[in-house]
């Protein structure tokens, strides 16, 4: 690519917040670049679940018809599972036909970037960030695509930082350079088919270490103490694969509010994720 191309504001990050955010100002007429360093679709450690609260804001971006019909159940329910101890309780509602649902992050973030990007704003997937310089009324930016030696001049007014909470890079928001320590977590992901848990329930699990949560019975999501590292891992190792075979789980109840979550079956049918951590311009659309 050659030449400096303008914007008014360049993201540099497009998850939920970068991508909205991208979507607002194409909306309201202003030039926007989207810097992603992942091509999407893509998977993320999250716990993948959308508030009551939050639905209108979709409807409102025009996404809420698509996304509800990739989401998972209403959530009308919570607990929380301490060995044998539980504690549950009805979610309030003020949208009888509404509610808290979860969708993944792979359909989420795509459909807020598709979005952003039919409005008008230019993606750059697999491009990075790489050099910034102050020029008082606006920023000189470099980008450089990954995998490649290609970069990209661009001018811009105004930087929004959207990347991830420990992603580095050369904005001020990124400079970390912090050593691993004791106290720091291990997070990650996986999905299930056929859970035994019923699918209108959000539990959290606690055990020695660490917790997990899930969604719609099928997504598990949570974290693990680096110390005492191995405990809490064999603890992890243990849940994720009595659940996934649906056999009796040791670590918690198994009832829940009457309900026996030990006598279906549950297969695995995706990878777990690690949170230890573009040419073209993709467009995509929900659904």
């Amino acid at each position: 690519m050659e030449g400096v191309k303008p914007f008014d504001v360049i993201v540099v990050g497009a998850g939920p917040a970068g991508a909205t955010t991208a979507l607002a100002l194409a909306r309201a007429g202003v030039c926007v670049g989207v810097v992603e360093k992942a091509r999407f679709p893509r998977r993320k450690v999250c716990g993948e679940f959308i508030s009551e609260t939050s639905w209108p804001l979709l409807q409102e971006l025009g996404l809420d018809s698509c996304l509800r019909a990739q989401a998972g159940p209403r959530v009308r329910r919570v607990a929380v599972f301490v060995g044998e101890r539980e504690v549950a309780a009805t979610v309030a509602s003020r949208a009888p036909n509404h509610g808290g649902r979860a969708i993944g992050r792979d359909l989420l973030d795509t459909a807020l970037l598709g979005q952003a990007q039919a409005l008008g704003a230019t993606v750059l997937q697999r491009w990075t960030l790489s050099g910034i310089e102050d020029g008082g009324d606006d920023y000189a930016c470099r980008l450089s695509r990954l995998r490649g030696d290609e970069t990209l001049e661009c001018r811009a007014r105004l930087l929004i930082a959207a990347h991830g909470s420990w992603q580095s890079g050369v904005l001020p928001t990124q400079r970390f350079g912090r050593d691993a320590q004791d106290r720091d977590l291990f997070g990650f992901k996986a999905h299930f088919g056929a859970s035994p848990l019923p699918p209108d329930l959000m539990p959290l699990f606690a055990f020695p270490g660490g917790y997990l949560e899930t969604a719609n019975g099928t997504t598990i999501a949570g974290s693990c103490s680096s110390l005492p590292y191995y405990p809490a891992m064999a603890n992890l190792l243990s849940f994720v694969t009595a659940l996934a075979a649906g056999d009796e789980l040791s670590l918690v109840n198994k009832s829940v509010n009457g309900v026996d979550i030990s006598s279906s079956s549950g297969t695995s049918t995706a990878t777990a994720a690690s949170s230890s951590g573009a040419s073209g311009h993709d467009e995509s659309e929900c659904g």
